[in-house]
């Protein structure tokens, strides 16, 4: 996808442009040349770099609505896979506050979960270092948050692992930009996907 293309891309679904959000598309151009030639859904991402890696293990770090759960575990065997969600706190997945509503969800694939209903920092606590084929990271959006989710899950990916995370988006995207800075400053290079949603799924093989 050229510079040009994306930004219409953009425009196209209402986003705007204008002033420094242009200019930072400019200056991320080493990054954007890494983006899909078309929108992909976040688990095909993941499916694709799984995919003859026979993963066991997979943690998805801010896990509601249950939405990535449902698109992956169908096609991952029997992956074993960790949802932490301090579901209480966000108020707008209310739809989730009983653990009942979000296994029936899941559950029906019959695929191994784990539920950690907790802070992401209280789940790396108790997560052995390297226990992971793959993490993403999907909770907080802020800055400070984002770096620090960094530091402790990519310490749970084995070596040849891959770390993910959904919101890569220095267009500005309410609630979100503090997502592409963090992932900047710890990394030097990463793979960007675009998604229907306008959003990107980065991520890196560690």
């Amino acid at each position: 996808m050229t510079l040009e293309e994306i930004t219409k891309w953009y425009q196209d679904q209402g986003w705007n442009l204008e002033d420094k959000g242009s200019e930072f598309l400019i200056t991320k151009g080493e990054f954007i040349k890494h983006l899909s030639k078309k929108p992909i859904f976040r688990s095909e991402v993941i499916l694709q770099l799984s995919r003859g890696e026979k993963w066991k293990a997979f943690i998805e770090v801010g896990a509601s609505p249950g939405g990535l759960a449902e698109g992956l575990l169908p096609d991952c065997g029997q992956l074993i896979y960790v949802a932490v969600e301090r579901v209480p706190h966000l108020k707008f997945y209310g739809l989730f506050l009983r653990t009942d509503c979000y296994d029936k969800k899941l559950g029906m694939q019959r695929k191994p979960i784990a539920f950690m209903r907790m802070d992401t920092a209280e789940a790396a606590y108790l997560i052995a270092p390297g226990a992971a084929d793959g993490v993403m990271i999907d909770a907080q959006h802020n800055y400070t948050d984002v770096v620090a989710d960094i530091k402790m899950w990519r310490l749970k990916v084995k070596k040849g692992g891959c770390l993910f995370g959904h919101d890569y988006n220095p267009w500005g995207v309410k609630n979100a930009s503090g997502v592409a800075y963090a992932v900047d400053e710890a990394f030097y290079e990463i793979n960007l996907f675009l998604e229907p949603s306008g959003n990107c799924v980065w991520w890196l093989r560690l």
